[in-house]
């Protein structure tokens, strides 16, 4: 596949274009608040404003999924070997993140004047609301499975101890090492997913206006965008497809 063919192959993605999209709309806002042009800062704003508004547009229904992913959480409870607390945390995760993406729907109705009643203001921060809960939940979701891997990693190095002492092979066995690069390869995605998590933090809390309980003042533009953009950058690589 060639280079071409892979950038295609991500765009036609229907989550690659939002994220991408997201990309550009963060990136947009962090030079409008750096620019010392006004005429360059006001171009980057109306990219970062438009861009969002876009991108809402195409998320009309996505609670949607969150619903399907929700029955899916409920199914798999009926597993005796499921673990209970990690479906527990995954459930609220999405029923938050269903309840973002409801009131997100109704910020781009009211602002495109479907909706002819409602606050904007008050619609855009239950939104920010939930989504900081789904954010928070999603934080504890891979906190956990990060300790859970390390676990089985220490496990996994125990009994390759025990091994060698018994077989007096101080060598790791090829099963031994391909199961520590799956558990490694595990943590980087936690750590991506966390780090994914952060960034958009960063604009949630800003929504619900937390910052400005606790420092006196909001996040700044460019923190905001910086926070969006990372986010974004990290779905984006995990999102391109593999050559």
């Amino acid at each position: 596949m060639t280079d071409a063919a892979i950038v295609v192959k991500f765009l036609n993605q229907t989550e690659g274009r939002d994220k991408f999209s997201k990309l550009m709309q963060n990136v947009a806002k962090m030079l409008a608040h750096v620019s010392t042009e006004k005429t360059t800062a006001d171009q980057m704003s109306n990219l970062a404003k438009n861009t969002a508004d876009a991108r809402k547009i195409f998320r009309l229904g996505k609670w949607l999924s969150e619903y399907v992913k929700l029955q899916e959480i409920l199914k798999s409870t009926g597993n005796k070997n499921a673990d209970s607390y990690a479906l527990s945390v995954q459930f609220a995760s999405r029923l938050f993140f269903a309840g973002y993406w409801v009131y997100d729907n109704l910020v781009i109705l009211r602002k495109i004047k479907v909706l002819q009643s409602g606050d904007l203001k008050s619609l855009s921060k239950r939104a920010a609301f939930f989504w900081t809960l789904g954010l928070l939940t999603g934080i504890l979701l891979e906190l956990y499975k990060l300790q859970k891997n390390l676990e089985k990693e220490k496990v996994l190095l125990a009994q390759e101890r025990e091994k060698s002492r018994a077989e007096g092979d101080g060598e790791q066995s090829p099963e031994t090492a391909s199961a520590r690069k799956s558990l490694a390869s595990e943590r980087f995605t936690i750590y991506i997913n966390i780090a994914k998590n952060l960034g958009d933090l960063v604009t949630a809390t800003n929504g619900i206006e937390l910052p400005h309980k606790i420092f006196g003042k909001g996040f700044s533009d460019g923190f905001v965008g910086l926070g969006g953009a990372v986010s974004a950058g990290l779905n984006c690589y995990q999102l391109f497809p593999k050559k």
